[in-house]
């Protein structure tokens, strides 16, 4: 029976590169679907932006998540595709760069700023639940230690690039404050 029959009658499968099938309740797949929501996650930023510079990092962080989704559809690496430690540095050295040129955070903030900089948060939080699967997989089987640490600084880059895009706009972060318990009146919208 071919491949394509199989996953005709086993819809719970899918095929990662080399036709090897895998259950889509994998912990594999759950890291595919994870960068490829954070590869459009990226795409929405990017279509909320207006400065080009941000727009040209954003397409080259998706470039390198396609490459990382490749080397995790293909253990075996037998395309020669994937991330290197180089790609986990730059982003290392662009975070600490972007943090010096923000004011200093003593609070958390509200994600938010403007559509542009929401999207970037909404990115990063994406980036944090794929870092997470990735760690799951690598307690049942090898994860190459450069996707590891690329999804680690990845979402930390997000996270000031983001407050880098509020800024940008001429807006501020909003600084998160100890809330009271909601009343049916805070969440009344004739009276806001």
């Amino acid at each position: 029976m071919s491949a394509a029959r199989r996953r005709e009658s086993d819809p719970g499968s899918t095929q990662l590169f080399g036709s090897r099938d895998i259950r889509k309740t994998d912990a594999r797949v759950e890291l595919l679907g994870n960068v490829d929501e954070l590869v459009s996650a990226l795409g929405v930023a990017r279509s909320n932006l207006d400065h080009p510079g941000t727009d040209r990092i954003l397409a080259l962080i998706q470039a390198r998540l396609l490459a990382t989704g490749a080397a995790i559809a293909d253990p075996d690496s037998r395309h020669g595709v994937g991330l290197t430690a180089q790609d986990a540095d730059a982003l290392g050295q662009a975070t600490e760069a972007l943090s010096r040129s923000l004011p200093k955070l003593t609070n958390f903030i509200l994600p938010g700023g403007n559509a542009g900089a929401a999207a970037i948060h909404l990115a990063r939080s994406i980036c944090r639940r794929a870092e997470r699967s990735a760690h799951t997989l690598s307690t049942m089987e090898r994860v190459p230690k450069p996707i590891l640490d690329f999804l680690n600084r990845l979402s930390t880059y997000l996270f000031h690039l983001a407050r880098r895009q509020t800024a940008r706009s001429g807006e501020t972060d909003v600084v998160w404050s100890k809330s009271e318990p909601l009343t049916a009146e805070d969440l009344d919208p004739n009276g806001a």
